[in-house]
């Protein structure tokens, strides 16, 4: 009933920040026609149902995705460098809404380096050569605007307290054949950086990449240390790593567990 009256106060709002850009602005008679012509088209395609998840929830197995960083949480995060929702994994029965007692096993994931897109903190950037190499090897550029996105070396500190904030029984680290040649690569933890020695491939049998083929999936030596090293420090097992962008190159570390299949 004061539909009108709303769109009245977004144009009151918005028509100050127009006006400053030089720009027509927007009257509500205009908006209003956009609003009640748009009412019908989607009438007939939205579901009211307050809960769409919960009762399929109950019998069905559903995938549940993050889509950004919990870091960038609005309560937990590096605010104000924050995006505007709750990222931890709980909060996925708030935001779908999925029953809390169906949420079950929670896996993070990470890459073996760290990116960051625009500003904020962030400790271990490599703003030089080293990032510039893994930058390119890794294709951290955006997918829609091609901005380079900041890269630098994996924070423990940070991925400890993250798989805390979303209670993580494991994690999957990912991207692992990007560092392939790197001589030495580094975490950060308690403060300091943390040096170990690269790895020439991600397998035994030598290949950089893919799924193993002509050996065993079993990862270098150097490889395996590095990770290791993570699952010790962050408290959870290291459940998977990815060596390339095919599910083919993805390598199990621990038996797969009975949710992934």
């Amino acid at each position: 009933e004061d539909l009108e009256d709303r769109v009245t106060f977004l144009c009151d709002t918005y028509n100050a920040l127009i006006q400053q850009q030089g720009l027509k602005e927007s009257t509500t008679e205009e908006n209003m026609e956009f609003v009640l012509r748009a009412k019908e088209v989607f009438r007939d395609h939205v579901a009211w149902e307050a809960t769409p998840f919960y009762d399929v929830a109950k019998d069905t197995k559903c995938v549940l995705e993050g889509a950004q960083g919990v870091l960038l949480d609005l309560d937990h995060g590096t605010y104000p460098f924050v995006t505007s929702s709750n990222t931890l994994a709980a909060s996925a029965s708030a935001g779908t809404p999925f029953p809390m007692s169906k949420l079950g096993e929670v896996v993070g994931v990470a890459k073996v380096y760290m990116t960051r897109v625009g500003d904020g903190p962030f400790a271990t950037e490599q703003d030089n050569d080293d990032g510039e190499r893994i930058r390119a090897k890794g294709g951290e550029f955006g997918a829609t605007t091609g901005r380079p996105r900041r890269v630098g070396w994996l924070n423990l500190d940070e991925l400890k307290l993250a798989v805390r904030l979303s209670d993580c029984s494991q994690i999957v680290l990912t991207k692992a054949d990007i560092l392939c040649d790197e001589a030495i690569v580094k975490t950060y933890e308690n403060g300091e950086y943390k040096e170990f020695t690269g790895w020439k491939s991600v397998y035994k049998n030598g290949a950089k990449s893919g799924d193993g083929e002509g050996g065993s999936k079993e990862l270098s030596a150097e490889l395996e240390a590095y990770v290791a090293h993570i699952e010790e420090f962050v408290g959870v097992p290291v459940l998977g790593l990815g060596t390339g962008p095919d599910r083919a190159d993805f390598v199990w570390r621990k038996e797969i567990p009975d949710f992934w299949a």
